[in-house]
């Protein structure tokens, strides 16, 4: 499942890519929510509710009923991301 945030009709969506269309996966949460962080926040549960989704949707395809991958702003797959750790042990000496 490939997943993509966008933007459509003034708020962020998450969305999964199927046959060069968009198919909503979590409905607009609101003004200022993030949802493909609150989408990642539910774990193995959100991800095969999203799964059975894509399955029922896929099952009646009807391509017109969602926006194409070209004819929507793509933003960053997770906008704002919390704080990122790494540690660099690019040397043997270490």
């Amino acid at each position: 499942m490939k997943l993509v945030t966008y933007a459509a009709d003034g708020a962020q969506r998450v969305g999964a890519v199927v046959d060069g269309r968009v198919v909503d996966v979590v409905y607009d949460a609101g003004a200022g929510s993030q949802p493909m962080l609150e989408f990642l926040s539910a774990g193995a549960l959100g991800m095969e509710a999203a799964r059975a989704n894509l399955v029922e949707v896929q099952h009646h395809w009807q391509p017109e009923a969602h926006r194409a991958l070209e004819c929507i702003t793509l933003l960053a797959p997770i906008p704002r991301p919390g704080k990122i750790v790494a540690i660099g042990r690019n040397y043997a000496d270490h």
